[in-house]
């Protein structure tokens, strides 16, 4: 597990995953992430994709500052379901705020039903540009591959045609017309996090005016592409798929 990880959380015998004892902990989603479905509430709790920010402080105070707190970056490329002591919506910021003290639920068990839609939801932050910055263009297929491996799913498209979908929505920031591959070819020295992803839809106006009027949403043809695969009773093992990819 990640040393920053360590130090405010623990995994117990019976997979919960839990803040650690007088520590304080936050989630921040953007409201886009319950619009789109990426987020939803579940009773007293939420389920999320994996990819968090995380700010944990050693202590609560009644004067919180982000410049004290220790930010994690989490990107488990599955769903969890989270339950935080108080969610607080913060309008100003379009966001959602879920707070953690000592003892609380952040992932209520790492075992986790495998379910197609979650590669769904991948496929939803990808098409619509909302992947976390830190996701390099390299590594954009093999997140989607993790994620397919967690949940149980074939993928009936190949590496190539995966491949294509990350090139097209991969722009080169300087220029959103042409494709983060050629600023690569221009300069190979570039950062792979310097792609700035855009939503699908807005590609054919990127392109050309006659494309952006006959173009179409490829998202449905695109996701026709997976198939689920049944394979019978779930048999956890000792260690979860989950605690596998946080690891």
């Amino acid at each position: 597990m990640d040393p920053k990880l360590t130090n405010f959380f623990e995994i117990l015998p019976n997979k919960q995953m839990l803040v650690k004892q007088g520590k304080y902990v936050e989630i921040r989603l953007h409201d886009d992430y319950f619009n789109s479905n990426i987020a939803t509430m579940i009773g007293d709790g939420v389920e999320t994709f994996g990819f968090l920010d995380i700010f944990a402080w050693d202590s609560y105070t009644d004067d919180m500052k982000d410049s004290d707190a220790t930010k994690i970056s989490m990107r488990l490329p599955t769903t969890i379901v989270t339950k935080p002591m108080r969610i607080v919506n913060d309008s100003k910021n379009s966001m959602t705020i879920l707070e953690y003290h000592g003892g609380d639920q952040f992932v209520v068990s790492t075992l986790v039903a495998k379910s197609h839609s979650r590669l769904f939801k991948y496929f939803n932050l990808m098409l619509t540009g909302k992947l976390p910055d830190d996701i390099g263009y390299d590594k954009i297929v093999s997140y989607f591959e993790t994620c397919a491996i967690i949940n149980g799913i074939n993928i009936k498209a190949n590496s190539i045609f995966l491949d294509i979908i990350a090139m097209v929505v991969s722009r080169d920031p300087e220029n959103l017309s042409r494709q983060f591959r050629q600023a690569i070819k221009a300069n190979p020295k570039v950062s792979m996090t310097a792609r700035k992803l855009v939503n699908m839809d807005v590609i054919p106006s990127l392109t050309s005016q006659f494309s952006a009027l006959t173009g179409s949403n490829p998202k449905y043809g695109i996701t026709s592409s997976i198939g689920a695969v049944r394979s019978g009773d779930f048999k956890p093992a000792a260690e979860s798929d989950i605690e596998k990819a946080i690891k």
